[in-house]
């Protein structure tokens, strides 16, 4: 799932790759996509199992060059492996040709949604606002049909859910849990203190701040010049009462998250024993700075201020 450690598992099995061919274990480079800030994931491979993309013959060559390798064990990484519209003949395709394990951690859906919404704010030029956002993507809350939809062709004993929590981590590191559960998926035991370690978190979020000041040039006509973007940045980074923390998710989308996600909460709980911690409404911290008018008006303004001075000045300049 998105925002759960999946940018530091990709790049660290990248990293070690060769580290982990020694355990006969290969994190191939087929449908593969290196991005040093979002992870090295296999973006194209997980394109292509969607529906509006699914090509018989394409699978069959990768299924093809899969079983070429060498390693016993192949390893594919991208958040969107568990997503409802992952066509079923590639699934029933891929069950019939391996022994497939899928692994996957599962997050607080408040905090979920509001870290993806900062995720596309950021990089997708996503103009929504937060509650929009949800509705437009609650799919990915349906943590029960999500994992139905590889039951029927893996098994559901093949199936390794956890909570995205440091609590449940050996020595709270998902990077730790990730290698003890692929040790013990593969049946070897893996030295993970002679792994390379990374040398920086990945892909870690922006404040409050700058994902509001983002936002705003996301909706301006042209916002995919940086030099829109970063105007926005300058002013809100100019303006000292505005807060940097908390949810931007509001407590009435939050409060309607908690009521629709039990069903799914609870098939985990049951069938997975995947018990995903959430808090009382009361205890999480919203960000009402972020939803107003006033702060983004004054943002808006003093983000054209001075370019609206520099054209004024450059018409009233004598031709040279």
């Amino acid at each position: 799932m998105h925002k759960t450690g999946s940018s530091s598992i990709q790049s660290s099995l990248f990293l070690n790759r060769d580290a982990l061919k020694e355990y006969d274990i290969a994190y191939t480079e087929r449908g593969l996509v290196k991005d040093e800030e979002v992870g090295f994931r296999h973006l194209k491979f997980s394109n292509s199992l969607k529906q509006h993309a699914f090509d018989e013959a394409a699978l069959l060559s990768d299924i093809a060059h899969f079983n070429s390798l060498s390693a016993s064990t192949i390893v594919l990484s991208h958040e969107d492996l568990l997503r409802l519209d992952l066509h079923e003949k590639a699934l029933e395709l891929l069950g019939e040709s391996f022994n497939i394990s899928l692994v996957a951690y599962v997050k607080d859906p408040i905090l979920y949604f509001n870290d993806k919404y900062k995720e596309w704010v950021r990089r997708m030029g996503c103009a929504l606002e937060p509650s929009d956002f949800v509705l437009q993507h609650f799919d990915y809350l349906h943590w029960d049909r999500l994992a139905k939809k590889w039951e029927s062709f893996i098994g559901r004993d093949n199936i390794y859910l956890s909570p995205f929590e440091k609590e449940h981590f050996r020595n709270g590191s998902v990077l730790t849990h990730f290698y003890d559960l692929l040790s013990h998926i593969c049946g070897v035991q893996i030295n993970q203190e002679r792994l390379a370690p990374l040398m920086a978190n990945q892909n870690t979020s922006l404040n409050n701040k700058a994902i509001l000041a983002t936002l705003l040039a996301n909706k301006e006509p042209e916002h995919s010049h940086t030099g829109v973007k970063k105007k926005f940045l300058k002013s809100a980074n100019q303006m000292r009462n505005l807060n940097s923390s908390g949810l931007l998710i509001s407590r009435e989308c939050a409060r309607q998250l908690k009521a629709r996600i039990w069903h799914a909460w609870y098939y985990l709980k049951t069938l997975y024993n995947c018990n995903v911690s959430m808090k009382k409404l009361d205890e999480y911290k919203f960000d009402s700075a972020f939803h107003s008018y006033r702060i983004r008006y004054d943002i808006y303004q003093n983000a054209h201020k001075k370019s609206l001075k520099k054209r004024i000045s450059q018409l009233l300049l004598p031709n040279a």
